[in-house]
């Protein structure tokens, strides 16, 4: 019989997982990085994408995306997600079948953690693709109306939820690391 603080612990993992695994999937469509990009180059706070076009029109080379903005980044952190999901799973049986025990579970948690690592690097990534709005971070990190906290600051109303989700996966990621 498992011990109630492990099931604690399990259930708690298990949330977090399955709220990681909910925000990264609501981030996955290009719709919600646009958007946060998109608002950015408006208030000048990174590159606008919206130049890529001027770059196109006049046969130039643009500016490679920054991994912030790109599907790269959107892809992983979806992959990370899910690789935990099935880590978890993986150990959940191993438990339920008295076959683990804590070096495996510390063995496991290793194994994820440069992912996890990784994936909050992401998110702090730099935007220098425009020299005349450089951004060391994320503008939805960074810029907030009145200093609160999960205020995104931006009048639109179709950009506050993706910069919502985007805080909330921020934050998530560094309890996960």
């Amino acid at each position: 019989m498992a011990s109630p603080l492990l099931l604690i612990l399990t259930a708690l993992e298990a949330s977090l997982i399955f709220t990681t695994l909910a925000l990264f999937s609501y981030g996955y469509p290009n719709a919600a990085r646009n958007a946060l990009w998109e608002e950015g180059g408006n208030h000048q706070f990174n590159s606008n994408p919206k130049l890529r076009v001027y770059f196109y029109a006049n046969h130039l080379e643009p500016p490679e995306i920054p991994y912030i903005w790109s599907q790269r980044f959107t892809d992983f952190n979806l992959g990370v997600a899910i690789l935990t999901l099935w880590v978890f799973v993986t150990r959940c049986l191993l438990i339920c079948l008295k076959v683990v025990n804590k070096w495996t579970d510390f063995f496991l948690h290793c194994c994820l953690m440069p992912f996890w690592i990784i994936c909050l690097s992401g998110q702090l990534s730099t935007d220098f693709s425009d020299p005349e709005h450089p951004s060391r971070l994320p503008w939805y990190l960074t810029h907030r109306k009145f200093k609160i906290i999960f205020s995104c600051g931006v009048p639109d109303i179709n950009t506050q939820t993706p910069c919502r989700i985007a805080q909330a996966s921020f934050g998530v990621t560094i309890v996960a690391v």
